[in-house]
């Protein structure tokens, strides 16, 4: 979740972009439980995260939330089924990738 913190207001990443810059790029799905399912120490702080959706763009399921929270940080909505960011590229917030933890290394 400490990813999610780097995206700043008005910009977006995706799920697979957080994995990817943690290193691991075949768990974007961790990554979502991971902000769904914030430590209670770390549930005081504002995680943002409606900033990360799925790397097509697409809202999570049930996203009103979500999207309110995006459009009034001026990132624009498609509204369907699913709600999509527009031009998702556009408004993509590229993350640094974490330098390889060397006890993690096999």
């Amino acid at each position: 979740w400490k990813k999610a913190l780097e995206v700043p207001a008005g910009q977006v990443t995706s799920y697979g972009d957080i994995a990817k810059a943690l290193g691991c790029p075949a768990h974007s799905r961790h990554v979502g439980k991971a902000l769904h399912f914030l430590p209670p120490q770390f549930q005081g702080q504002e995680v943002p995260w409606w900033r990360i959706v799925a790397s097509s763009g697409a809202l999570r399921t049930g996203g009103n939330r979500q999207r309110v929270l995006l459009e009034e940080e001026g990132v624009p909505i498609k509204i369907g089924v699913p709600c999509r960011v527009e031009k998702f590229d556009q408004w993509r917030c590229v993350l640094k990738e974490e330098e390889a933890d060397e006890d993690l290394v096999d």
